[in-house]
């Protein structure tokens, strides 16, 4: 196989989810091709573009099943995908930081202690 139909066999490996090396191995490439390959950034723009076309394309099946999801009466794929646009606001606090329910955003790390309110005036 000629170095061109390597890059075409791993160009369909990583459309289908595969990874870099693996892409490579599948193609029967040696390390002295792994190495070319690697530092050919033509070659590596195409694979990045690879991996954007497939996540475009699972995003627009996402889409498809989020829409029949709604029509069935389930908003989980609707609380994802807000969660993955916007983790601050709607996520579960494990995003970029995570809101204190007044709409601020917490750095990191920050731990928010939650408490039963007391109603003291009963009390003597």
């Amino acid at each position: 196989m000629t170095i061109e139909q390597k890059k075409e066999h791993i160009l369909r490996c990583i459309k289908l989810g595969m990874d870099n090396y693996s892409s490579y191995i599948v193609a029967t490439c040696t390390t002295e091709e792994i190495d070319l390959l690697d530092k050919d950034e033509l070659f590596q723009s195409l694979i990045e573009q690879q991996y954007k076309l497939a996540e475009y394309d699972l995003l627009k099946d996402h889409e498809i099943a989020m829409r029949t999801a709604i029509n069935r009466g389930n908003a989980n794929p609707v609380q994802w995908r807000l969660e993955k646009l916007n983790p601050d606001k709607w996520g579960n606090g494990k995003g970029k930081g995570k809101g204190d329910g007044t709409g601020r955003t917490l750095p990191p790390g920050t731990i928010i202690l939650v408490g039963k309110e007391v109603d003291d005036s009963d009390t003597e």
